[in-house]
């Protein structure tokens, strides 16, 4: 899933419609947010809507920022529609997935089921955040971690770099930091984050990108999951209307 940032750069305005004509374009309904101002023709002071003004056509500015996952066929339309120099910034929740990925790995191959079976919950403790650690949890880590050693240190440099990503660093700053993380990697021996390290040397410009302004897909992602469960809820409807109005209700009226 891609997100594609434009912004609007009005003052004063806020959305109220969006939609596309037969020409295709995008007519996008405004009003203002300015409590009272004068009239542009007779200079008297309004404080309410009195008239419509005419219709104007508007150019956005440039694209700020392409952001999405690792997927090149995504990447490579963007840049034939927005130009070859768009800023792509590679969604930092992929990354997490991709370095996480091989943690869970590691614990697959070091516990036997036997063992596992030991540990309620042991896979969804290690991807819990630090901070969020209940006291039970912190017992099953620990003997989780007796048992297997090596899967401790791939959890601490998993929790490494989500630090760089949750810390207030310029690209420049991330990149280093990136790169000594990857550095301890490589002489800690684990292999379990060797398909990582090689989208780090394909990508690693992309994903420090995101440390710029901090931009991700989040929203479109969390959007197009809603659709989905709305879209479960429609089903047998064959009147496309109440999907509509069930996507106006759930918050979502400029898609709708």
């Amino acid at each position: 899933m891609t997100k594609i940032e434009i912004p609007l750069d009005i003052p004063d305005v806020e959305i109220e419609s969006v939609a596309i004509n037969s020409e295709g374009d995008i007519v996008i309904t405004v009003k203002s947010t300015v409590e009272g101002t004068r009239c542009h023709k007779c200079g008297r002071k309004i404080t309410k809507l009195h008239c419509h003004d005419r219709e104007i056509t508007l150019r956005h500015s440039s694209i700020l920022a392409l952001c999405s996952d690792l997927y090149e066929g995504y990447i490579n339309a963007a840049k034939e529609v927005f130009g070859a120099n768009v800023m792509v910034v590679v969604d930092r929740f992929h990354i997490a997935k991709l370095y996480r990925n091989g943690l869970d790995e590691l614990r697959k191959k070091e516990l036997s089921k036997e063992e596992y079976k030991k540990l309620k919950g042991a896979m969804w403790i290690l991807r819990k955040d630090i901070e969020e650690l209940t006291r039970e949890d912190l017992e099953v880590l620990k003997w989780l971690f007796k048992c297997s050693p090596i899967l401790e240190l791939a959890y601490k440099l998993c929790n490494e770099l989500t630090d760089i990503f949750e810390g207030d660093y310029s690209k420049s700053e991330a990149k280093r930091k990136i790169n000594r993380w990857t550095e301890r990697v490589i002489k800690s021996g684990l292999s379990c984050f060797n398909s990582f390290l090689s989208i780090l040397d394909n990508w690693l410009d992309e994903i420090a990108n995101y440390f710029i302004n901090r931009q991700t897909s989040g929203f479109v992602e969390g959007f197009n999951n809603k659709i989905k469960v709305i879209k479960r809820r429609c089903y047998g409807i064959f009147n496309v209307r109440p999907l509509f109005q069930r996507i106006h209700l759930e918050g979502y009226s400029l898609f709708a």
